[in-house]
Formats: C-alpha cells, structure tokens, sequence
C-alpha cells in the first residue's frame, strides 16, 4: 500500500545491505579500531548513503561528542572521525564546529582533516546560514576527491537537529558521506 503517491516513483529510500558488506565493515572495524566495540558508552548501526553503507558508532556521552563512521573509499576501509569542537545555542543564533577526519586503514593515501564551521544567526532560516571550510589539514592531490560544495550545500539542513548533538553528529556524517 503506498498511500497518496505512486510507488517507487524517482526510486526509493529504501536499500537492502548484503551480509557481506555488513560483515565487511564489522571485520575492518574489529581489526582496526577495536576499542570501539568494547566502550560502553558507544551505540553501534548501520546506516546507508547514496554510494554505499557504514558502520556508525555514536556516543551517548556528552563529554565526548564523538561519531565514527566505518566506511569503504577507493576500495578500501577507513574511519571517517567526527568530534563536535564547539556548540553554542543562544537562541535564535547557533555555533557548531567539527572536527573532521578520514583515515584509511593500512595506510592509503586518500586522507583529510578539515574543520567545519555551521554558523546561523536565526535558526529558523537555515538558508542564512554561513558553512565556513579549514582544509588545511588535507593534502592539495585530495581537496580535488571531496565535493566540498555538496558539505556546504547540505550542512544547513542539519539546523533542524536544535540542541540535540547526536543528531548533529549523524546528519553532519549523513552530508559528509554523500559527498565523498
């Protein structure tokens, strides 16, 4: 039953994750940053984006606003580390900076860090945001390999997230995901 609109009509949400690549990220997770199964404090799924699948495990503390995103680029596993540096809610003006990186495991050359900055002088008009980018920690051969305009075209979008900092986590990893 569908409801007012057609079926699958422009595709669906909707995507089915083979074992074998839920298994895959579960081993390249469990090899290389086993630490991330065993803290208590850490809530692990599944989550699905555009080009594929990653394993997220977020943290239910608020002294570590954190979310780890094991992923598949180029072929290869990596983390994608997201840390909220700074959230500031006076309403209506918000402030979040992260923290991001990429780190393939085994040492891959496709690597990058950058600083994110959301900015919204009324949150209520999230198309008045200002979305500032610090890539100085990623090589020049990489900026080309990330559609940074696609993070900035999507941040705002996350304004909807209010003082929830979980969810700020896992939209700006959502937005961040579908732009590698």
């Amino acid at each position: 039953m569908c409801g007012n609109t057609e079926c699958n009509a422009g595709g669906s949400d909707f995507r089915r994750i083979s074992s074998a690549s839920v298994d895959g990220l579960r081993k390249a997770a469990q090899s290389d940053r086993p630490a991330l199964f065993s803290k208590a404090n850490i809530n692990a799924s599944i989550v699905s984006y555009r080009h594929g699948s990653a394993l997220e495990f977020l943290s239910t503390d608020p002294s570590d606003k954190r979310s780890v995103l094991i992923v598949q680029k180029l072929g290869m596993y990596g983390a994608l580390d997201i840390v909220i540096e700074d959230f500031q809610i006076n309403y209506p003006r918000v402030l979040l900076v992260l923290k991001v990186t990429f780190d393939p495991f085994g040492g891959g050359s496709f690597k990058f860090s950058a600083r994110i900055t959301i900015e919204c002088n009324d949150i209520t008009k999230p198309a008045g945001c200002s979305v500032d980018l610090d890539l100085a920690g990623t090589a020049d051969t990489i900026k080309p390999m990330v559609d940074w305009d696609c993070i900035k075209r999507c941040a705002p979008q996350c304004i909807s997230c209010g003082s929830d900092w979980q969810c700020w986590l896992g939209c700006a990893g959502g937005c961040i995901l579908q732009c590698l």
